[in-house]
């Protein structure tokens, strides 16, 4: 991802990217977390990794996701020839969100 140069400025007429390619691709709450990642998120909040999955669970729910969903981000797989071109595109991305 290029470096950002700005603040984010909100449109109320708009949609917050995270929410879109969240709705677009039906992620989970979970898709994008590593082990190590939850581990450390249930020690700091003082729950076992059960509890703090529990509510990532719910929290899916909430997104009709029901744990028998795939999304992009939790099955996709870039190929080391493509990283270069999905990075442009990603970059691409960022150039169409408001910047302050």
């Amino acid at each position: 991802m290029k470096e950002w140069k700005g603040e984010l400025d909100e449109d109320i007429q708009g949609v917050e990217l995270y929410r879109l390619v969240a709705k677009h691709w039906h992620v989970g709450v979970m898709d994008g977390l590593e082990i190590n990642e939850a581990v450390a998120a249930a020690k700091t909040m003082g729950v076992t990794l059960d509890e703090l999955c529990d509510g990532m669970k719910s929290a899916n729910r909430e997104r009709g996701i029901d744990g028998k969903s795939t999304s992009v981000l939790e099955h996709g797989f870039v190929s080391a020839e493509n990283v270069s071109r999905v990075c442009d595109l990603l970059n691409q991305i960022q150039d169409l969100c408001l910047r302050g």
